[in-house]
């Protein structure tokens, strides 16, 4: 889902939802994400959050969509680690989706960080040495 009206209108993102085979699989919503998190109905196999980089923002738009999250979800937060510089992202991280009992699993992979709500089927969790591996590789590329 993408709620955010800067990219939405955009041709690159129906160009790479084609490009990619996601189209029918993507829902595009026009609104602020808080009233499209207002308005779903129904559950996500994956939220995808990048908005907004002060603590509450990120905060907002967390407990807005984790309701929405399927048993054996995902959400994940973009700008969350260390190769960004957004202590937003990084709070909400740190201090809701890497402690929080609502997920089993927890990793990172670039600048994303990713939880899998509890429950479902694991058989699409990220296998861990391969987002480690990637986390390494994304913070050398970084330095140069």
């Amino acid at each position: 889902m993408i709620s955010d009206d800067r990219y939405t209108g955009s041709s690159a993102l129906r160009r790479n939802l084609n490009r990619f085979r996601v189209h029918d699989l993507v829902t595009v919503i026009v609104a602020p994400a808080e009233t499209a998190a207002l308005q779903w109905r129904g559950s996500c196999r994956i939220v995808f959050i990048d908005g907004a980089h002060d603590v509450l923002s990120v905060l907002g738009d967390f407990h807005q969509w984790l309701p929405h999250i399927r048993p054996g979800g995902f959400l994940l937060l973009h700008d969350s680690t260390a190769l960004s510089n957004f202590s937003g992202p990084q709070f909400v991280a740190r201090e809701k989706m890497e402690t929080s009992s609502r997920f089993d699993l927890t990793g990172t992979v670039g600048s994303i960080t990713w939880a899998r709500v509890g429950g479902g089927d694991v058989s699409g969790v990220p296998h861990v040495c391969c987002a480690r591996t990637i986390d390494r590789l994304l913070a050398l590329l970084k330095r140069k």
